[in-house]
């Protein structure tokens, strides 16, 4: 006969940590000595959750990198391409009638990469 799986509360903690760390639930699921069917079953929203966690973890770190004037404009970049409909085409030439862009970043200077990224120089007075 099989042992029925019980889950306590140290369990459910750790399910969720690793989650939210993005370990993949096969791996969480050797962490517990468990099958990964039996994760899926008496774990589900502490994965969820996890998930979840992870996934606005990595949406904040990008948009600080995005709107960080020093940070790396390929966070902004694709900030803009994903958020705001922008292609290499350039901002707002929804038709594709204005000039194609280079898709590679190296053909542009540092301040022509911020002025396609949307990105100004502000007076910082702190």
């Amino acid at each position: 006969m099989r042992h029925q799986h019980e889950p306590n509360d140290e369990q459910r903690r750790i399910v969720s940590v690793l989650a939210s760390a993005g370990l993949p639930q096969v791996n969480i699921a050797a962490v517990l000595k468990i099958a990964p069917k039996t994760l899926r079953l008496h774990y589900r929203s502490e994965l969820d959750e996890g998930s979840h966690t992870a996934t606005a973890m990595v949406v904040m770190r990008l948009f600080q990198a995005a709107v960080d004037p020093d940070g790396p404009l390929a966070a902004a970049i694709f900030w803009l391409k994903t958020r705001e409909g922008w292609s290499e085409r350039g901002p707002g030439d929804l038709l594709g009638t204005g000039p194609q862009l280079s898709r590679n970043p190296d053909d542009y200077s540092d301040e022509q990469l911020r002025q396609l990224a949307g990105i100004t120089d502000m007076d910082d007075d702190r």
